[in-house]
């Protein structure tokens, strides 16, 4: 069984992916970036994160530690791009990632990243 899912919505296009492991990764960019660029490229075929146009830094997340990115995402093949926000955590043994990601050209990102980072703060897991 693949540990992925993905959400999306249209206009504008938000997307939120969450993976999963069933370890504990640290919490820290050197873990976690080769496991997003993984998630982009795989599973929204081809997507990456502009390294010089991201920051990754400590957070709280649902009131625990964590990792969050803001940044850029891009995608080559289909000539697209756009903001993205991500966060990494630590529940019950597991370690998931959530990213978010936006493409709405013309619009108002702001609006829209806050909408996904909304959307984001609702994670639950709700079976073991």
């Amino acid at each position: 069984a693949r540990a992925f899912v993905k959400f999306n919505a249209a206009e504008p296009v938000r997307l939120i992916l969450v993976h999963w492991l069933d370890e504990t990764v640290p919490l820290t960019a050197q873990a976690w970036d080769p496991v997003m660029e993984r998630i982009l490229r795989v599973y929204n075929d081809g997507d990456f994160a502009f390294a010089d146009r991201t920051r990754t830094f400590p957070v709280s997340f649902q009131g625990a530690p964590a990792l969050k990115w803001e940044g850029i995402w891009q995608n080559e093949k289909y000539t697209i791009g756009g903001p993205f926000r991500a966060f990494a955590f630590h529940r019950g043994g597991r370690s998931y990632i959530l990213i978010g990601e936006v493409f709405a050209p013309g619009a108002d990102k702001v609006y829209v990243l806050r909408q996904i980072e909304a959307l984001m703060n609702t994670f639950r897991v709700t079976s073991p």
